[in-house]
């Protein structure tokens, strides 16, 4: 980009809008033209730096020392773990939160105004109101003038969710508490739950009540596609376990009645499957009293951090940045996510301390709210070490699944530290050299099988050449993800494709189980939709385009299927395979014209989608594991 006096930042509809001959950065898409600057694709290039800077900014903030405290340490209200570590801003989670996205964009274009040193900004940007101030902040504090063009947010249409953000906060919370008690009431049984659990075990899972095979559950037999054949491992060596479920509605299970049905089936008359427990029914009147005290306590306590606005230092990047997080550290401490919280404290301190000693304890290590309470009360009530499973992969932008490496140096050292497990179990070199770079202690790392991916159908992907047998048509199958829009983007380019190539083609789709949508709406008749195990369907197709975040490539890789992931721009690359090279990603229509016509004609395509996983079924690794540590 040529050195202007004015550069123009601008989203994807108002780019046409800008000066003709002007520098252009745009904000939320790639582009093919040369003399645009596409701001997902500097992101791309500059991702260790942004995301290296982005966890230091966020660890800074929570360092920060207020009348004498660190904020971390204010936020330790009771005893039990600090409510920082807890909050939206150090879950960083960029599934649940936007913030995080636009502060990476904010960092990004400070370090292109500062290479480019522009005398004034001009800004065309909808929707984004909070982005649109952190930028003039940036903009003041590198004294460059700054112009708004245009309307720079959107009224949205009214609806029973709008109306409800409207409320005040406590409103909000102290509702979303009442919603909770009712849709999880009649979760077994407490006491029953405390006397069945003194009964025996000495391995605790903490898991959710998903990718189960109820069937299988229904005759008496536990089968967990995130677990395996584990649990039967720790059975054959002598054993015994009890397995906490977060209790989740799903297609299977409807109500806290048909829950409760499938934990009847295992814990039956049998002396299989240990003792399994959802962790709500540890609730009662009395425990729901303590939660509703306990964010009270929590209300009063940092009362005094609701302005911490005003505490920051002038032309600091954590004010530059503040009013695009304000919204994640208000819902942390007055909104739905302080009472949910607030739950997750006492409810892990009743469960932990009522049942005996666990000589190991077991969870899905993904970063979440919860995690930080049940590490805190497991360590206070004395229990043995603790595993953290990383179950799928450790994409680069899964921001939850890291922290800033000086939280890494200070584990343990104060009451206020970061919680974390004893043991982070990675599946493959993979997830080994991306922990070992993000900082996380050698030490703590310990490689094991990747329990999730025993069962697919494992194989090495057969060049063109030697493919006897070929099909008329190219058989897509499209992996939808998590983020609707994502895979909405590539029904748009399929459906824009020529006929002539549509005629060459047949396509499937997978949506993932909690974004499903109806189909019809969108301009793809011919697209079939499966509900099949993607282990039983995956070979039968020539490759995948892959929604941008869905974890599901990785299955298609280890069988030898080809993936191709597409990515609009509006989102960070949440790809677990991001850093496997540009050729993989699809970014428009003219790059995915070009991947369809190569395997039409049959052309090669360089190999760059390698992943590296243990896949001993015998799970040798897992056995030393619980051995070295029960």
């Amino acid at each position: 980009m040529p050195l202007k006096e004015c550069i123009w930042i601008c989203d994807s509809k108002n780019i046409g809008y800008a000066a003709p001959n002007s520098s252009k950065i745009l904000l939320d898409s790639y582009s093919t033209d040369k003399k645009i600057l596409s701001l997902p694709e500097y992101i791309d290039q500059k991702s260790d730096s942004l995301r290296s800077r982005f966890l230091s900014e966020i660890h800074a903030l929570g360092e920060m020392n207020i009348r004498g405290k660190k904020v971390q340490e204010h936020l330790q209200v009771s005893a039990g773990a600090s409510y920082w570590w807890m909050s939206a801003l150090a879950e960083k989670s960029p599934f649940k939160y936007d913030f995080i996205e636009d502060v990476i964009r904010v960092l990004a274009i400070m370090d292109l105004l500062v290479e480019r040193k522009p005398n004034k900004v001009c800004i065309l940007i909808e929707g984004k109101p909070n982005l649109v101030t952190s930028i003039k902040r940036a903009c003041s504090t590198l004294g460059i003038t700054i112009q708004i063009i245009g309307s720079t947010g959107l009224t949205p249409k009214f609806n029973a969710i709008v109306g409800i953000k409207k409320l005040p906060l406590a409103v909000q919370a102290i509702g979303i508490g009442l919603l909770e008690i009712y849709k999880k009431r009649g979760l077994g049984e407490r006491g029953s739950i405390i006397r069945a659990a003194k009964n025996g075990g000495e391995i605790l899972f903490l898991s959710y009540f998903i990718h189960l095979d109820f069937k299988s559950i229904e005759k008496g037999c536990f089968r967990s596609a995130q677990w395996n054949i584990l649990p039967d491992i720790i059975e054959s060596l002598g054993l015994n376990y009890n397995f906490f479920h977060h209790f989740l509605y799903s297609a299977d299970v409807r109500s806290p009645a048909s829950g409760n049905k499938y934990l009847d089936f295992l814990n039956g008359p049998h002396d299989k499957n240990g003792n399994h427990f959802f962790i709500d029914s540890f609730w009662c009147w009395s425990v729901q009293f303590n939660i509703w005290w306990e964010w009270i306590r929590l209300q009063f306590k940092t009362f005094h951090l609701l302005n911490i606005e005003n505490l920051l230092q002038k032309k600091s990047l954590t004010l530059i940045i503040w009013p695009i997080i304000k919204d994640a550290w208000d819902d942390s401490l007055r909104g739905p996510l302080s009472m949910r919280n607030c739950k997750f404290q006492v409810i892990f301190s009743e469960i932990l301390k009522n049942i005996p000693r666990q000589k190991i304890g077991i969870y899905i290590f993904e970063g979440q709210p919860w995690e930080k309470a049940f590490i805190y009360f497991w360590r206070k009530y004395g229990h043995g070490k603790l595993i953290g499973v990383s179950n799928s992969t450790m994409p680069f932008w899964h921001l939850y699944l890291y922290e800033d490496k000086r939280a890494y140096n200070s584990l343990g050292e104060f009451s206020y530290s970061l919680p974390y497990p004893d043991i982070l179990a990675v599946n493959g070199l993979d997830g080994f050299n991306a922990s070992l770079s993000a900082g996380i202690p050698l030490e703590k790392l310990a490689v094991v099988e990747a329990l999730r991916y025993l069962d697919l159908p494992i194989k090495k992907r057969m060049p063109f050449k030697e493919k006897k047998n070929f099909n008329k048509k190219i058989k897509i199958l499209i992996l939808g993800g998590i983020i609707k829009e994502e895979t909405v983007f590539i029904l748009d380019l399929l459906s824009n494709l020529e006929p002539c190539i549509r005629l060459n083609i047949d396509l499937h789709i997978k949506l993932h189980p909690y974004c499903v949508f109806d189909m019809s709406k969108y301009a793809l008749n011919d697209v079939s939709e499966l509900n099949n195990s993607l282990s039983e369907i995956i070979n039968e197709y020539d490759f995948v385009l892959a929604e941008n975040s869905t974890s599901a490539a990785v299955d298609a890789i280890l069988c030898g299927v080809p993936v191709f992931v597409v990515t609009k721009g509006n989102h960070l690359n949440l790809s677990p395979i991001f850093k496997g090279g540009a050729e993989i990603f699809i970014r428009d229509a003219d790059s995915l014209v070009k991947v369809i016509l190569n395997f039409i004609n049959k052309k090669e395509y360089r190999e760059v989608n390698n992943v590296s996983y243990c896949l001993d079924k015998k799970i040798t690794k897992w056995v030393k594991l619980i051995n070295d540590n029960v």
